[in-house]
């Protein structure tokens, strides 16, 4: 906002000057606080013998959100449904109602619709709506509702639910993760990076970081789909609706009008999947890997998603936090005497590629070398040393390097 003088103007105008100039000030700047918009007024202030109580009261003023009303016609869906995850632990009313506004902005074209919520008083998975077709009146009473709701659960699960929700779709998926970023813990993180890894044709994951104004981090990996915003990105209704746009829609062109048969502009409406046998949410028709112990995360084959293992640096020893992995393996292993595994070695970057091809081949050793003394026949297990070509994260801190230290397992049908 510029500055100009106040005695350049006509007593009269003054106060309509002043008013307008706030008025610019408290819309247009998200990130200006009430003490800074107070500062910058002092000056007018003390010519136009204003009150700095006066002040005060418009600084205090907040925006009421109004919804931009999205025309379907105007759109074709670009997914097929979409699951919404709240992390509403610390403030309840300021998460949801922002869950209300983008409920509110999202145009009813047949999706398929789930919400998870750290705070619940029924479910113990965090689940307050779906999974089912989008009811837009009832989804925002459910919102409502689930403010007062006392039961507190671990974000980390709530999180593990919804991908488990996501899996139980046929066609693409959003998955919406409303949070802080501090309570995004890298076991988050990996988790979510390595879900959308194998379901990469079907699931974009989207962050909204809650009570953050700037320094947006990425959340998920470079070469996944989705994004991170700040909330203030959406804290108006056409912020909101730019966020709906690029999540839900495509925009359609309007040809010269020719008459279509009504039934052919109907929307079709996703099919959830049925005869689901395991119960893990890949159809039986399409499961690689049926007999899936319950609550296991699952690649788009049906086959177990086994967690990472990791060493310490220029280690390929393991730490006492890889057996419960490797344990499961051996289990899974056992049960499905048709599968065979494959062992990826990995490390950091901060030794020559000759060196830490070696080392990413040590450490898939030490893991297949666990299996094998667990019974585990050798001709089922292959191992791979990859070095430092594939990192998920960027080796730009000794945190993220850390990351990068690992052993990944994928279980496949049928012998090497």
């Amino acid at each position: 906002m510029g500055y100009f003088e106040v005695n350049m103007f006509p007593g009269k105008y003054v106060q309509y000057i002043i008013h307008i100039s706030l008025c610019i000030l408290v819309l247009s700047s998200c990130q200006s606080t009430e003490d800074v918009i107070i500062k910058r007024l002092r000056e007018i202030k003390r010519k136009a013998h204003i009150r700095v109580e006066d002040l005060k009261c418009y600084a205090s003023k907040k925006e009421v959100f109004t919804p931009v009303v999205l025309n379907p016609d105007d759109y074709i869906r670009k997914i097929d449904a979409a699951i919404l995850v709240i992390d509403s632990l610390d403030n309840p009313s300021s998460s949801f109602e922002l869950a209300i506004h983008l409920n509110q902005t999202i145009p009813e074209m047949n999706y398929i619709f789930s919400v998870f919520s750290t705070i619940s008083d029924k479910q113990t998975t965090g689940r307050i709506y779906g999974l089912s077709q989008r009811d837009k009146n009832y989804v925002e009473y459910v919102l409502h509702r689930a403010k007062s709701a006392s039961q507190k659960i671990d974000l980390e699960k709530v999180i593990y639910e919804s991908l488990k929700d996501s899996q139980q779709v046929n066609g693409k998926v959003a998955i919406i993760l409303m949070s802080y970023w501090d309570r995004l813990t890298s076991s988050i993180i990996q988790m979510l990076n390595r879900f959308q890894h194998h379901h990469k044709d079907k699931l974009c994951i989207y962050t909204i970081g809650l009570k953050t104004r700037k320094n947006c981090p990425k959340i998920m990996n470079e070469k996944g789909c989705g994004f991170s915003i700040c909330e203030t990105s959406v804290a108006t209704g056409f912020g909101m609706a730019d966020f709906v746009k690029q999540v839900f829609l495509k925009q359609v062109s309007h040809p010269i009008d020719i008459a279509i048969p009504d039934h052919q502009l109907t929307v079709p409406t996703p099919v959830l999947s049925v005869n689901d046998s395991d119960s893990d949410g890949v159809p039986d028709h399409h499961d690689r890997c049926p007999g899936t112990p319950m609550n296991l995360l699952v690649n788009d084959e049906g086959c177990w998603l086994p967690d990472m293992i990791f060493f310490q640096r220029d280690r390929s020893d393991l730490q006492p936090e890889a057996y419960p992995t490797l344990d499961q393996l051996v289990n899974m292993l056992r049960r499905n005497p048709s599968l065979s595994l494959e062992i990826h070695g990995h490390t950091c970057n901060t030794h020559t590629s000759q060196y830490n091809e070696a080392l990413s081949i040590n450490r898939a050793e030490s893991a297949r070398k666990y299996l094998i003394q667990k019974g585990i026949s050798p001709d089922r297990i292959v191992i791979k040393g990859l070095s430092q070509a594939k990192p998920i994260y960027p080796n730009t801190s000794e945190d993220n390097r850390s990351k990068n230290r690992r052993v990944e397992f994928l279980l496949k049908r049928g012998a090497h």
